[in-house]
């Protein structure tokens, strides 16, 4: 690796005169930094002052090539200090605190002065300088700080109560200094060096001050300031080329209280306290919210009183539910509320939870187009957290009014029901079911249902909210209602996968509506106790979400049923999530930890999935290779031998699950996807590690209706007989892969149709709910007849076509279904009739193709694709015409003016109205275009000719003959002529 260097850095070391101070100077110049040598001059106990000791350093550095200037002044004078690095180097990017004194008396005997003496130069004079660099550090976005400690500020040494107290000062200043420049690349150090100075000269042999020299330390120094290193609020003690990082450490602790109302005596602290100093399993907390919430966990887990169970909030032990306080909550409810989202809004979530184009499934969630696109699971948090957080909730709490800046998520569970629609407005009702009293705080539990615009509800939640200092209210500990946590088995987990957090994911997941200052504003978080804003819980809730969906559901949202968590620590944007799984049954426990850290930020956490049919290990060729079935797969590789067309209009690979009576199940394949295999139709699931397009459960007995034709797929489907995964594109291929069977007909034509009718209703029924705005019934015979409309919506850009519309006629005859029906395509607006020939051979092919299988709906949907494309054309035309009349008005425009010899003011009004006159022609799509059709400067100041006012009559006042002064166009030599004006070349 290429060596350590400080070139174009500078450096303040105080206390520089000698010692380890000096140590530093010398390296730091040594690699290239402009070094402030900062020496008072005076003795070990703080006395006298002379320039003699710095003048030397720099006379060091100097002599050796270096660069370095004196400073003489108190470290209690630090803005002076800083004031020398400014006024010699221009900025300041490193600061060694370092001077010391020492003024070492047995408690008894230590008087004021030496107690003041040594915090005024070690705390104080240390606070003085950092303070004056840490605005210049802070605007440049960059700095480097280090601390000076002593062990005998960590552990405390005899005779040094004054030294020791002053140096575990430092540590603190450092930690805090840390967390508050960590946002402006500044970081900040504490080091605890063991170092041959002036001031241990007189205390440790000379073969131990040879073994202990500060050029020992000074590399340690110099790292911890180097830009490469981005450590920030450690505590490294070091000396004789020994370095090791110290931290703090804690038992697990022990909770001298029974219950939340027993007392906690002496006796009891007594009796633990073995326990209370067993450091067998110990902690090692690393800030102030994790000691809290540390303390908060334990609370939490209180009894009610000692020996009695915990009883519940709906049906209190002896009082009834208070009117006043946490528990008037209870049973407050608000909604339904509405919240409307369309797919750039599902595809914003899906960014704010990392989902990236580069993922395997990236495309489903990012693609509005994508055949198969849909919203993440956890999407349901967003409508149920905008009801809650945006309805009149809390204030229906009449006798009760908690403060909301103290609130923390505790816990997270969703269940999903229904699909989540791409774009809906769902409804949300939210209820507070149970409130507990948990001592230190109250928890609400909030229920949510949010349903369809049908009615049909889509999903369920539970929110577990934690309103710190809300407790003691006599409420119950623990609920009924609350949907239980759960433990991972006791083994390594069976799958882990790492997934990083962008350094801006709060700020782009706040977009998704929860914009919470703490999670972007630096001072706001850290009012709450941290160094930066942190992640939104829910983010990495759902980036949680992401691992198990692509581990364990193939990617499939319709597998992913539910989700249970706990938070439990913060997470900084730009951490990695390690998310540990452990698969039970069709539960997926899991774990997910802060890699950087160690620390867990979800515990408790389990996904239940939705397992297929044929999960479990098969071996090929059991004994479900005779269920009645598989004649079925034999006849379909036969019908696929002989016509190869079939695959190419397939194109997919589709995996087939047949459950058999004995509740296990048959994998069947039919891979048709690329390049003809071998054998296309084989047993198993998909071979060489390809995944399904389409995946199909069902029973034999239903596998062998659906081939005969007596169960159409369409009414499988939304009746569940039919399970279906995957690509519902493929899924209207089906018909090419059922081997052919004899129609089985009705007596009668009425019969017929009456049958017809039912899977007609069906079809419909999806297309109302997919296409709502695309899809209109205008006329319906059940027995012979049946029109609908097909629209598509168009652009906003001015001379695009709003819509485009079509109409399809269905004319049955006696003879259906033996005979198909007969089609119409009939042109509706911003259609021309013979546009269409291509679509009506199209659609006249998939009448035929999908007799019986979801004939109206393959119609439509291939309908709008058409239309689709169409108002593409129809877009781009417009923004051609839009084109060329803009450059047609331009031309006239610049032909009226060609050799015209005007006054640089006057071209610049004349250049602004023109600007204002196209600004009402102009799109999006042409401002680019429009860039490169700026009029030419040759062309403008090409003649002497004057211009008359009727030329100029736009330009605003005055009479005859504008005058033009050669002499303005003199500075015209310097434009550049042979490209283009515009305004930035005017400027001037």
């Amino acid at each position: 690796m290429a060596p350590l260097n400080f070139h174009n850095k500078v450096a303040v070391v105080t206390g520089a005169g000698g010692g380890l101070g000096r140590g530093y100077a010398l390296l730091l110049g040594s690699r290239g930094a402009k070094v402030v040598v900062n020496d008072l001059g005076g003795d070990t106990k703080g006395e006298g002052k002379s320039s003699r000791a710095a003048d030397a350093v720099v006379e060091e550095i100097r002599s050796a090539g270096g660069t370095a200037v004196a400073n003489y002044d108190s470290v209690e004078d630090g803005e002076n200090i800083i004031q020398t690095a400014l006024d010699n180097f221009g900025h300041i990017d490193i600061l060694v605190n370092n001077a010391g004194i020492l003024r070492d008396r047995s408690l008894p005997r230590t008087s004021n002065t030496d107690w003041d003496l040594v915090h005024r130069v070690h705390l104080r004079g240390s606070f003085l300088v950092t303070r004056a660099a840490f605005p210049v550090m802070k605007k440049q976005g960059f700095g480097r700080i280090i601390m000076t400690t002593s062990t005998a500020g960590i552990f405390g040494n005899f005779g040094q109560a004054n030294y020791s107290a002053a140096k575990l000062g430092l540590l603190g200043l450092s930690n805090t200094v840390a967390i508050e420049g960590r946002k402006y690349n500044i970081n900040c150090n504490t080091v605890a060096p063991f170092g041959g100075t002036r001031m241990t000269e007189d205390i440790m042999p000379p073969d131990m001050l040879e073994e202990l020299k500060p050029e020992f330390v000074a590399p340690v120094v110099s790292w911890l300031c180097h830009e490469d290193c981005h450590d920030t609020g450690g505590l490294y003690v070091t000396g004789g080329g020994w370095v090791s990082k110290f931290r703090w450490e804690n038992t697990t602790g022990v909770m001298c209280r029974e219950s939340r109302v027993s007392a906690m005596t002496p006796e009891t602290v007594r009796d633990n306290w073995d326990k209370i100093c067993d450091f067998t399993n110990s902690e090692n907390l690393e800030s102030n919210e994790e000691t809290t919430g540390s303390i908060l966990e334990v609370l939490n887990n209180l009894k009610d009183t000692p020996g009695t169970e915990l009883h519940h909030t709906h049906s209190p032990a002896s009082t009834s539910p208070s009117t006043t306080g946490p528990l008037s909550a209870l049973g407050v409810s608000m909604g339904p509320t509405n919240f409307t989202y369309t797919k750039k809004d599902a595809i914003l979530y899906a960014l704010g939870v990392g989902m990236s184009t580069q993922d395997e499934d990236g495309l489903r969630f990012l693609y509005e187009n994508s055949e198969d696109f849909c919203p993440l699971p956890t999407f349901t948090v967003i409508p149920s957290q905008a009801a809650m957080m945006g309805g009149d909730l809390w204030s229906k709490m009449s006798n009760w009014s908690p403060d909301l800046t103290k609130l923390l998520h505790g816990e997270m569970y969703i269940e999903n029901v229904a699909p989540i629609p791409p774009a809906a407005t769902l409804a949300t009702t939210t209820t507070v079911s149970d409130v507990l009293d948990k001592g230190s705080g109250s928890v609400l539990i909030l229920d949510t249902v949010t349903r369809g615009e049908d009615g049909t509800e889509v999903s369920r939640g539970q929110w577990s909210l934690f309103l710190v200092g809300e407790g003691n209210f006599g409420g119950p500990r623990s609920s009924k209602v609350a949907v239980p946590l759960a433990d991972p088995p006791n083994r390594p987990p069976d799958a882990t996968k790492e997934l990083t957090t962008g350094i801006d994911q709060a700020a782009l997941y706040r977009l998704s509506g929860d914009y919470n200052p703490l999670h972007i504003d630096p001072s706001f978080a850290a009012m709450g106790g941290f160094s930066e804003p942190i992640l939104h819980g829910l983010c990495f809730y759902g980036v949680t979400a992401r691992a198990v969906l692509a581990t364990y559901c193939d990617g499939q949202p319709s597998k992913f049923k539910a989700m249970k968590a706990r938070f439990a620590k913060p997470v900084l944007p730009g951490q990695t999530l390690v998310v540990a799984m452990w698969k039970e049954g069709s539960r997926i426990h899991f774990t997910t930890t802060v890699k950087e850290t160690g620390k867990a930020c979800l515990t408790g956490g389990y996904v239940d999935i939705i397992e297929e049919a044929g999960t479990k290990d098969m071996a090929a060729g059991g004994k479900g290779a005779e269920a009645a079935g598989s004649e079925v797969f034999r006849e379909m590789a036969g019908r696929l031998a002989g016509d190869s067309s079939v695959a190419a209009k397939v194109n997919a690979i589709i995996q087939w699950n047949v459950m058999k009576s004995d509740k296990t199940a048959d994998q069947w394949t039919v891979d048709l996807k690329g390049e003809a295999a071998a054998e296309p139709v084989y047993m198993g699931p998909p071979q060489g590690g390809r995944r399904p397009d389409l995946t199909l459960t069902l029973t034999e007995e239903n596998l062998v209706a659906l081939v005969a034709g007596s169960l159409k797929p369409q009414a499988a489907f939304l009746s569940g007989q039919l399970k279906v995964a995957g690509n519902m594109a493929v899924a209207q291929r089906l018909q090419l892969l059922m081997p052919p069977q004899p129609r089985m007909y009705i007596q009668t034509h009425e019969d017929t149709m009456t049958d017809y009718k039912e899977e007609q209703n069906n079809e419909i029924e999806a297309l109302e709910s997919i296409y709502p705005e695309e899809f209109e019934i205008l006329e319906t015979d059940p027995y012979h007849k049946f029109r609908i409309r097909v629209k598509t919506e168009g652009g906003e850009d001015e001379g695009e076509p709003a819509s485009a519309e079509i109409s399809l006629t269905f004319q049955y005859t006696s003879n259906y279904p033996d005979q198909p029906p007969a089609l119409e395509v009939t042109a509706v607006d911003n259609v021309e009739d013979d546009e269409l020939d291509e679509l009506r051979q199209r659609l006249d092919e998939e009448v035929t193709e999908n007799l019986g299988m979801v004939m109206v709906f393959t119609v439509v949907t291939s309908a709008l694709e058409w239309l689709a494309g169409h108002m593409e054309q129809l877009a781009t035309a417009a923004q051609e015409q839009q084109q060329l009349q803009l450059k047609e008005k331009e031309e006239a425009e610049r032909k009226k003016f060609e050799g015209t010899r005007v006054t640089v003011e006057t071209f610049m009004a004349w250049k602004a109205k023109f600007d204002q006159e196209m600004s009402s022609v102009r799109t999006e799509q042409d401002r680019s275009a429009e860039k490169n059709q700026k009029l030419s400067g040759r062309q403008l100041f090409q003649t002497d000719q004057t211009l008359n006012q009727s030329d100029l009559s736009f330009l605003g006042d005055g009479e005859g003959e504008v005058a033009v002064d050669e002499s303005l166009f003199q500075d015209l030599d310097d434009l550049d002529l042979e490209d283009e004006l515009d305004d930035e070349d005017l400027e001037d």
